[in-house]
């Protein structure tokens, strides 16, 4: 049986630039949720498979330690509304992380903080 292997952030994020207010259930938004649950039905029923590790980035990557340029081309500086949109959505994404970790119970085999 084929085991996926899924970057977990680019799941997140697709689903932030494209679902993430265009959702809603009893006024809570559920569009990254949604967003990410229907990528990850896709593959699955793609690849005949339920067997998924979730590999998640950490928020603070020792990459930036050994090579400083990494990411350097991205915009340097986001307006306040960005910022605050950004914070809006790790909220969701942390939500989406605990659904899997604790609803639908995928557990949590290997973890190491500043690993991609």
């Amino acid at each position: 049986m084929v085991t996926l292997l899924i970057d977990t952030s680019s799941f997140l994020h697709k689903a932030k630039h494209t679902l993430h207010s265009k959702l809603s259930y009893k006024e809570a938004d559920t569009g990254i949720l949604y967003g990410f649950l229907l990528q990850l039905g896709k593959v699955c029923s793609k690849y005949q498979t339920n067997r998924v590790v979730f590999a998640l980035d950490s928020r603070k990557s020792k990459r930036l330690n050994i090579y400083p340029e990494y990411k350097a081309n991205r915009a340097s500086e986001k307006t306040e509304t960005e910022k605050e949109f950004d914070k809006y959505c790790y909220e969701r994404f942390d939500e989406v992380i605990s659904i899997l970790k604790n609803d639908i119970k995928f557990g949590n085999i290997w973890k190491a903080s500043g690993y991609e």
